[in-house]
């Protein structure tokens, strides 16, 4: 009696072990198009399904790649997933009100300091923002120098918080800043000053980040480059296969070892009664 009382009570932890693992798995983000309720086994290891995008909208510079990916659905501001080693956060790079300081470069062939704030405005202060040439809202300031001469302060993009993967490069784009200066396009029309920020994986970093510019197009274009270990993957917080595996994995070792122990018990029983 009391090997099948404790049969049936390990069957049911079993059973009551494998329902919390599958309640478990189904709070995971789900890909477009899997189902509500548990899914099916072969959706938790199906890729993410994305739209094409639309061709090149005018106006759009001309490195612009449709084919490159989008943002993860459900991917925080700020976040991005890195196409074969897991996932990158830059929001420990963004501006804290207490003690963190906006990210401030000495341009490398000019007198200009740049100001620069990682997916999010480096003025802190909303009442007393500055105002700035050619733009009417100062809201969504993304980097900005002062000009040593005028004293005006000039705006290199707004800010965005999308970075995305040019080939390797993970690269964060602020665009629709200050008209340039003598620069127009093909078609005559003035063409606004944009920002390109580059992040490179440091694991060397004794401080937070390194921040340095790398080039100034006609002073129209300003290229910047980040070192961090921020910037070196992790593990994603969420829809971890890992942890599935793991779950899995345990759940095997257990039915093996109780049925492998049964037939154990059991042959050992068989060749006791022979003897006797």
């Amino acid at each position: 009696m009391s090997t099948r009382l404790q049969t049936r009570v390990f069957v049911a932890l079993v059973l009551l072990f494998f329902f919390f693992g599958l309640v478990t798995i189904d709070q995971r983000p789900k890909h477009p198009g899997e189902n509500a309720f548990f899914g099916h086994f072969p959706d938790l290891f199906r890729p993410p399904k994305h739209e094409p995008q639309p061709p090149r909208p005018i106006g759009v510079p001309l490195d612009y790649d449709a084919n490159l990916t989008p943002p993860d659905a459900g991917l925080d501001p700020c976040t991005v997933m890195h196409p074969l080693h897991g996932f990158i956060d830059l929001r420990p790079l963004q501006l804290n009100n207490e003690q963190k300081p906006a990210w401030t470069v000495h341009g490398a062939d000019d007198d200009h300091s740049f100001t620069l704030g990682i997916c999010q405005n480096p003025l802190r202060d909303r009442a007393d923002r500055p105002a700035f040439r050619d733009i009417e809202d100062a809201s969504q300031v993304g980097a900005y120098y002062v000009d040593p001469i005028t004293k005006e302060h000039i705006l290199m993009g707004q800010v965005a918080d999308l970075p995305k993967f040019v080939g390797r490069r993970l690269v964060l784009r602020y665009e629709d800043g200050t008209f340039c200066d003598s620069i127009v396009s093909a078609k005559g029309e003035r063409l606004r000053r944009s920002t390109i920020i580059t992040f490179r994986c440091d694991h060397e970093m004794l401080h937070k980040a390194s921040v340095s510019q790398v080039a100034s197009v006609h002073g129209c274009t300003y290229v910047f480059e980040l070192r961090s270990y921020f910037v070196c993957p992790t593990a994603a917080n969420a829809d971890n296969l890992a942890a599935i595996w793991v779950f899995l994995f345990i759940l095997f070792a257990a039915c093996l070892v109780f049925f492998s122990g049964s037939f154990i018990m059991s042959f050992f029983r068989k060749h006791s009664t022979f003897r006797m």
